[in-house]
């Protein structure tokens, strides 16, 4: 650097002898010149350090009077001791100054805004704060950002700024890195005693100086002077001009980048601005345009011409001459040449000196270079030992890891040679999920019937009738309504039809499918349909016992009789006084005491007049066919209000009838022929009243018992008259119709209800005797249906009809079960009472207790006691009941041995402990509610088993905690009972430490508190659901955001985001499986108000299945402990139970796909033996079509035409022909489809034509379908067109190569051959 240094002084010093005298002029004295970093930028600046005033930043003072510019002596004479403008004698704004404290960033406040501060202070502290007392560019950019946030988004706009006032404020000066300081860009500092003032001064006019003759230099452009040619007779020599260089921007620019070649770096960016300001207005240096100065500066000068760019002329090496004013004759311009050349001398001998001090310099910088290098080898070798270090340890690390994987084999074996085999299922991924059962409405109000066998049951749901099996709880079919509801519904004794009437007044008999049939997807439709059979509602309908009549009652007082078989009236029974309220039919049965003559078929009818009337229907049918109205045989008064109920014995003499009058009436129908009238006349005609039984209730039904049916509580007798009753108090009771005496009483008589709806909805509706099962079923006014057992006194059954919107569900077990697995599962619904299913049944039962709507539900550890909570403020606790019982199909009791009291608001979370206490009982439970805090209750006193007749004790708190700012949702505890979680409608779920301590003896009290530990922060809207997982610190939530999140119990991150659901996520649980002590996989379950259940993958982060079952919020989910089964409830008023099908469904995609293997065997070996006809119907029956193309296309390759055949064959081979001739329509059809996608491109479109034209050709036209055509034509002709297009540009190609033979015929003697010899073309002939 320092050579070529004196390389370009050596040329510099060549160019300016030209003006320089021929003898030698001496050297001035060495100058003292203050040298820096920063006047290196320009090579001017060095020649001539004191004379230009752009190499120093503070060249805007003036000079004194007495210095002239141009001398040089006057500006190095010595130094100049600077004035201190910047000492800061007052504090600034928002800083005490103090002797420790320097100006730097931190002494400023902080803000998360903008600044409140100005840049040029932001500057100044953030370049004085720093260690050295200078920042680079990017360094003050880092510090800004660091001290405040704002300017991390604040865009590019401020950077300008900060280079504007670098630039410009005369505060900050610009310092050249060092060439031994490695790295980019120029150093900032802070000149504390620069002169006052924010900006320095921009050079829009030059001070005014004198000439050196005293006058006033003038501004403008310099003026050539004319000299006559006396004067230049006078001069021995010619013209001498002053030599002024003339600025150009482009030689400008090209210096200017010479000279920034040392600064690479955008902090020079304002400066280069304000340098080529400068270096662009150079006439600002001139007064006057006559008085310019020759400008001496080193670059400037050059000896080579340099030409424009536009005109090709030199207009920058070549010297201009200028006239020259001030001078009196040629000796005075001598003197003045003579003067500026020895300055020129000077400034030479000064910038030797400074190279030689840089060759000083460069050297030291070479050597600090090689230290450096030195300094890197020494890094290199201890950075290749660090390596080889941490290579070692890897190594180490690999061999601790195999060791510890042997390890863990070796455990794992040892395991499984000590311990149970783990189930196939447990660890598996579950994929797959089938709908096993469902629980959905059964009866909604009406009329209800049963088969003849108590097997099936037939029920109104809406508009339609639902046929139920009652031993499988399913549903095998649904009968088509008319879009109206049903008023009457009958079964005929035969079982095998149902008839429905409707509002519309309609009659419509179904045929019912048989006992053994497999439920129906479809409804069934009536075989036959009346659409007028009455001029008014039906009300009441029933059909004889030979199944042959239907007697019907509406509401107009009309009783008619039709016939089933052929559907039309035999008898039209007018006179009531009102609505037809009951129906009874008589007909006794042959060998109990009746002769064939004495077979009467009698139909007994009860109206709203009270009155009875027994009718023979052979009397009718003769007084009709006489033209004479039907009339009753006898009509019977006794009772005061509407005869609900009425019933005939097997034998025909017994009647029963049941009012609202609350009494039953028992008439005897043979009484006329043992009893005599006293007076004169015939015995007396018509049944007479032999009892009145008080039934101290209004009855809805009444019916007569069997008597050879054994009746619990009843005395031994071969015959006895019993029947029974059922009413307003929702119990059956059986009487003893010659005493009056009640025998046995079903249910429970319930305390006067508090208001009349809840009495509405305890009443009995209807009842129905089944003989065949010796059961009577009850309808209660509240949908529900129950079973009760004549020999035991049992409930044998209870189902219900309508759950309404399922709010929680939870499995139970009972203690009496075999297996560990579940039994029962409980159900809140939008009612106080819990519903308690069985789960292979639909068999339940209610537990009542809460007086209000129960809204969450859990269970034990154990899964035997149940706890819920309500909107009553108290929580239950449910224990089964010991029963001695083994039968499968026994069911379990539940009931209430304990409750908490304490909350003021409705508790809508529970959550027991997950373990059990050491003596196996309960621990603590956990409740939350909308008073938005947590109760602990201390369960250790609590039996497992409730005790007969046992009052429900209280439950004493532990500790009360304010957990949240909204209503609590959802409560779990952690399986090791050390952690309980929470969630809220605040968007929050948070995890406390549970402290418990139990009782140590028996007077001491058990100790409890919640501490918080962390909270959960990400959900934007309410959680709604959490869920500790049952094998790893991992947290799972559901919130109104849509989404299921996974958060880690060390840091209460969010490790998973599960995005799917389309609304709000309401329910999440874990599907794990405990068996064989080992964990199943990582999947959660979820369910949403979308009506979805999604299973998801957390290791996969995606929706692995989704059960759709729903048509409503799904409020209710459920996970089994074995984790295979999952139970979802809605508020459609649906429970679904699916069941884990994964294995079932994998062995089918595997025998599937090794049956696909095998059939694509077969079609390679028929296609290898030619047998082509069990190819092609083989790839269709696969719908490979690719297998079929190819097949097509290898036919059409390699056709050969037989010469022998009388026919060629069309596709290639006649085997091929034949079976395209003989397709199966339906393999035709899929053919065709086929062809259709294959015409549609126009690679493929030639093996389509050809197969279409094979089909076309072979098979009648109506074969092929006009739908197929439609899409086959507007291809095809696209296709004709394109290749017709190919034929006639074919002709061009002809034509030319017809062109090329005539030219080739007459230059055939001009062609000369060529060989090829050694790689080298040589002319054989000419």
């Amino acid at each position: 650097m320092g050579a070529g240094l004196r390389e370009k002084f050596a040329l510099w010093t060549h160019k300016c002898n030209v003006f320089m005298p021929q003898h030698p002029v001496p050297f001035p004295p060495a100058l003292k010149i203050s040298f820096s970093p920063v006047s290196m930028s320009r090579l001017d600046t060095i020649l001539n350090p004191d004379n230009d005033y752009r190499s120093s930043p503070r060249s805007d003072i003036a000079p004194s009077p007495s210095q002239s510019p141009a001398s040089p002596a006057s500006s190095v004479s010595g130094p100049v001791e600077p004035k201190n403008y910047y000492v800061l004698n007052t504090p600034m704004p928002g800083h005490d100054p103090h002797p420790d404290c320097p100006d730097t960033l931190s002494c400023l406040p902080d803000t998360d805004g903008r600044p409140q501060h100005t840049l040029p202070i932001i500057l100044r502290c953030a370049i004085l704060g720093s260690p050295k007392k200078r920042l680079t560019i990017r360094e003050i950019y880092s510090a800004m950002e660091l001290k405040y946030p704002y300017y991390r988004t604040a865009g590019q706009t401020w950077k300008q700024s900060v280079r504007h006032h670098l630039s410009l404020n005369r505060l900050f000066e610009r310092q050249p890195r060092p060439v031994t300081d490695p790295g980019f860009g120029s150093y900032w500092t802070v000149n504390l005693e620069a002169p006052p003032g924010t900006k320095r001064p921009r050079k829009r006019g030059r001070p005014t100086h004198e000439t050196p003759d005293g006058l006033p230099r003038k501004r403008g452009r310099p003026r050539k002077v004319v000299i006559s040619s006396d004067e230049t007779e006078q001069l021995d020599h010619p013209p001498i001009a002053t030599l002024v260089p003339q600025y150009d921007r482009r030689g400008d620019e090209a210096y200017h980048m010479d000279a920034m070649d040392m600064y690479d770096d955008e902090d020079d960016d304002e400066s280069y601005e304000d340098n080529q300001f400068r270096l662009h207005h150079p006439e600002d240096d001139y007064e006057s345009e006559e008085d310019m100065v020759m400008d001496l500066d080193l670059h400037r000068r050059s000896g080579t011409p340099n030409y424009d760019n536009h005109s090709g002329s030199a207009s920058r090496g070549t010297p201009r001459l200028m006239p020259v004013h001030g001078f009196d004759g040629a000796g005075d311009l001598l003197d003045q040449l003579r003067a500026e050349m020895a300055g020129l001398r000077k400034q030479s001998a000064d910038a030797v000196s400074v190279s030689m001090r840089i060759s000083d310099q460069l050297s030291e910088a070479q050597a600090e270079a090689a230290r450096a290098k030195a300094q890197l080898k020494a890094l290199e070798k201890v950075l290749e030992e660090e390596s080889r270090k941490r290579r070692e340890a890897e190594k180490l690390a690999s061999d601790e890891a195999r060791r510890r994987e042997d390890a863990e084999g070796a455990l794992h074996r040892l395991q499984r040679h000590w311990s149970p085999s783990p189930s196939p299922d447990a660890g598996k991924e579950r994929r797959s999920f089938k709908k096993a059962r469902t629980i959905a409405p059964l009866y909604t109000g009406g009329p209800v019937a049963v088969t003849p066998d108590g097997q099936r049951l037939v029920t109104c749901l809406g508009e339609e009738a639902l046929l139920t099996d009652l031993n499988q709880g399913t549903e095998i079919c649904r009968f088509v309504g008319d879009t109206e509801s049903i008023t009457a519904l009958c079964i005929t004794p035969s079982g095998k039809h149902v008839v429905l009437f409707t509002s519309s007044m309609s009659l419509r008999i179904f045929d019912l499918p048989p006992p053994s049939s497999e439920p129906l997807s479809a409804p069934l439709h009536p075989t036959r349909v009346i659409a007028r059979a009455h001029n008014a509602p039906v009300h009441v309908c029933k059909a004889d016992p030979t199944s042959t009549y239907l007697a019907s009652g509406a509401a107009d007082g009309t009783v008619k009789v039709w016939d089933i078989a052929r559907g039309f009236p035999t008898h039209v029974l007018r006179g009531h006084g009102g609505v037809v309220s009951a129906l009874a039919w008589s007909f006794p049965v042959l060998g109990l005491g009746v002769d064939l003559g004495e077979r009467t078929m009698r139909l007994v009818t009860g109206s709203v007049d009270t009155r009875v009337r027994v009718w023979d229907l052979a009397k009718c049918a003769e007084e009709a066919k006489a033209g004479k109205s039907a009339r009753p045989e006898a009509v019977l008064e006794g009772h005061v209000s509407v005869p609900r109920g009425l019933d005939v014995s097997a034998d025909g003499r017994w009647l029963v009838s049941g009012g609202r009058d609350a009494v039953v009436l028992v008439w005897d129908m043979k009484a006329k022929a043992e009893k005599k009238s006293k007076g004169k006349g015939k015995a007396r005609e018509g049944p007479v009243l032999v009892k009145t039984v008080t039934a101290l209730e209004r009855v809805e039904a009444v019916g007569l018992l069997e008597e050879e049916v054994e009746v619990v509580g009843s005395s031994e007798g071969s015959k006895k008259l019993r029947f029974y009753t059922a009413g307003e108090k929702g119990v059956v009771r059986v009487w003893d119709g010659k005493d009056g005496s009640v025998i046995w009483t079903f249910g429970e008589e319930h305390p006067a209800a508090a208001s009349e709806d809840q009495e509405e909805q305890r009443q009995i509706l209807d009842a129905i005797y089944v003989p065949s099962t010796s059961t009577i079923i009850s309808i209660h006014a509240d949908q529900n249906l129950l079973f009760h057992s004549l020999p035991t006194g049992a409930l044998s059954r209870q189902l219900i009809g309508f759950n309404d919107e399922i709010i929680d569900a939870t499995f139970l077990r009972s203690p009496s079960a075999s297996s560990s697995s579940e039994t029962h599962i409980a159900l809140a619904t939008n009612s106080s009472l819990i519903r308690l299913y069985s789960t292979q049944t639909l068999d339940a039962r209610l537990l009542s207790g809460h007086t209000d709507i129960v809204l969450s539900l859990a269970s034990s550890a154990s899964g035997t006691v149940l706890a819920s909570g309500g909107k009553d403020r108290s929580a239950r606790l449910w224990a089964p009941v010991p029963t001695s019982s083994t039968s499968a199909n026994a069911h379990q009791d539940w009931s209430c041995v304990a409750h908490c009291e304490g909350h003021a608001g409705s508790i809508g979370a529970l959550a027991f402990a997950r373990q059990t206490s050491a003596a196996g009982g309960l621990k603590f439970m956990f409740t939350g509610s909308q008073d938005r805090t947590i109760k602990m209750w201390d369960l250790s006193s609590i039996s497992a088993l409730a005790e007969e007749d046992a009052e429900p004790a209280q439950c004493h708190s532990l500790c009360t905690h304010k957990a949240h700012d909204k209503d609590i949702n959802a409560l779990d505890v952690a399986p090791t009972d050390a952690l309980l979680a929470s969630c809220s409608q605040d968007r929050t779920a948070k995890v406390y430490t549970i402290t418990y301590a139990a009782a140590a003896h028996a007077g001491a009290g058990a100790r409890g508190e919640l501490t918080l530990l962390g909270t959960c922060r990400g959900h934007k809207r309410g959680v709604w659901s959490v869920r500790f997982a049952r094998h790893e610190r991992v947290l799972a939530t559901g919130g109104g955001d849509r989404t299921v999140r996974l958060w880690g119990l060390d840091k209460f991150d969010c490790l998973r985001v599960l995005e799917g659901h389309s609304n709000s996520v309401l329910r999440v649980d874990w599907l794990v499986s405990t068996e064989g002590g080992r964990a199943g996989g990582g999947e959660v379950v979820s369910a949403g108000a979308d009506g979805l259940v999604k299973v998801w993958d957390v290791r996969g982060e995606e929706c692995v299945a989704t059960l759709d079952g729903h048509e409503d919020k799904v409020w209710a989910l459920a996970v089994s402990a074995d984790g295979k089964r999952i139970v979802s409830g809605a508020a459609d008023s649906v429970v679904t139970f699916w069941e884990d099908c994964t294995e079932e469904e994998d062995k089918k995609h595997e025998e599937a796909r090794a049956e696909m293997v095998l059939r694509e065997q077969d079609f390679l070996n028929y296609v290898a033996l030619q047998d082509y006809q069990r190819a092609i119907e083989l790839a269709l029956s696969l719908e490979h079509p690719g297998r079929l193309y190819s097949l097509f296309k290898d036919l059409a390759s390699n056709a050969t035409i037989d010469p022998s055949a009388q026919r060629p064959s069309i596709t290639g081979h006649p085997a091929v022909d034949s079976v395209l001739r003989t397709l199966h329509p339906t393999d035709l059809a899929r053919l065709l489809g086929y062809i259709r996608t294959w015409n549609a491109r126009a690679s493929t479109s030639a093996i389509a034509q050809r197969v279409l034209h094979a089909l076309v050709s072979l098979r009648p036209a109506e074969d092929i379908p006009a739908d197929v055509l439609e899409a086959l034509i507007p291809y095809t002709e696209r296709h004709l067109a394109r290749v017709e297009r190919l034929v006639r540009e074919s002709y061009v190609v002809d034509f030319v190569l017809g062109e090329m033979d005539m030219h080739a015929e007459f230059e055939e003697d001009d062609r000369m051959d060529i060989e090829l010899e050694g790689g080298r073309a040589v002319a054989v002939g000419v």
